[in-house]
């Protein structure tokens, strides 16, 4: 089994639950979101998580996923959208 703990925004919390040691923790990088990380976190809290990162993104262009994986060094991305997703590789 895995585990993925998301809707990470207070960095203590974030210290607590990577004690834990999760599989996945996830970061919600939609601003519509009362979870909204794009405010609150930052590389330096991000680089001591065991496990991967995983940005969470509603209805999102290719181009700001892109942009956030290599704002924040994701190592994955979980993406809900009302539309049809076109699936890309990205290296």
């Amino acid at each position: 089994m895995l585990i993925k703990v998301c809707g990470m925004i207070h960095p203590d919390n974030i210290h607590q639950i990577a004690g834990l040691h999760p599989d996945f923790m996830g970061f919600e990088l939609f601003p519509s979101s009362p979870r909204y990380a794009g405010n609150s976190i930052n590389l330096s809290i991000l680089e001591k998580i065991p496990g991967k990162k995983i940005g969470v993104f509603l209805n999102e262009n290719l181009e700001t996923i892109i942009g956030n994986v290599c704002k924040y060094d994701l190592d994955g991305v979980q993406i809900h959208s009302a539309d049809k997703v076109k699936w890309y590789r990205c290296q």
